[in-house]
């Protein structure tokens, strides 16, 4: 269902969630440090400025005590399913992140196979099995990012190079947490039946970056309410992000892809 130019002006914007950091094993292994085989950190290990948790819950979080080899155990079995000479644009190989999970450096695997998945096509079932992964070890962002690509699979992918204008031109007075949570209207050319142009709904994926501000651009990734109604657009294609009027982003079509099962 479509949303007119006229109904944006009730559209309200929720709050975007913070996120708890996704180095708490770090923070764990510091403060129980019984835990540390059990977490596969060295013994040596010592927290540095860089890894200081966002949350101060994380290192008391009650799942923390509760890791067990499952998630570890879908990594090894993701490693075998992917192809052997497969690798990530980083130039990482699957043999990599096999290694990595031998020294128990769980979640560089898990970045790993993910970044790996990426490249070459992989069955809805493998984003499963990471997501998954990613939630046993309460790596939100990670899980949120196979989850999208298991989405993708399903519905398709429309990617963007999106720029956002800054206060002066009418957009945005800050940055946007581009995690797939924010949920914008874009006018893709859409008419209602009384010829009144017309919005859709769709949540974005910043690629590269945790965040996207007023006069920055990056590539985004969308997830359309009703993706069917996104189909006719293709490369080279401009369409507009709205929050209320006017525009607060421009964005040009750089691939779209249909669904894969």
């Amino acid at each position: 269902m479509g949303v007119t130019m006229v109904d944006m002006e009730n559209v309200e914007r929720g709050p975007l969630l913070k996120r708890w950091s996704e180095e708490w094993l770090s923070a764990l292994a510091e403060s129980e440090p019984e835990l540390r085989l059990r977490v596969g950190l060295p013994a040596g290990f010592r927290r540095g400025p860089s890894h200081a948790p966002r949350h101060p819950a994380v290192a008391r979080h009650p799942r923390a005590h509760g890791l067990g080899g499952a998630a570890f155990t879908l990594l090894r079995q993701v490693a075998d399913l992917l192809p052997g000479d497969a690798a990530a644009e980083c130039g990482m190989t699957v043999e990599d992140a096999r290694e990595a999970i031998e020294l128990q450096q769980w979640e560089m695997a898990l970045d790993l196979l993910i970044e790996i998945a990426e490249v070459h096509p992989v069955p809805l079932a493998l984003w499963g099995m990471l997501s998954e992964s990613a939630r046993q070890m309460m790596l939100d962002r990670s899980r949120r990012r196979c989850e999208w690509h298991g989405w993708e699979v399903r519905h398709g992918t429309v990617r963007t190079r999106l720029t956002l204008l800054g206060a002066d031109k009418g957009g945005r007075r800050s940055a946007f947490s581009g995690d797939g949570r924010l949920r914008p209207l874009w006018d893709i050319g859409s008419r209602a039946p009384d010829r009144q142009r017309e919005v859709r709904i769709a949540r974005l994926w910043v690629e590269c970056v945790q965040e996207l501000g007023p006069d920055e651009t990056a590539d985004v990734r969308f997830a359309p309410l009703s993706p069917e109604q996104w189909r006719h657009l293709k490369p080279g294609d401009v369409i507009t992000m709205h929050e209320g009027r006017p525009a607060v982003g421009t964005a040009t079509v750089i691939e779209v892809r249909p669904p894969r099962t």
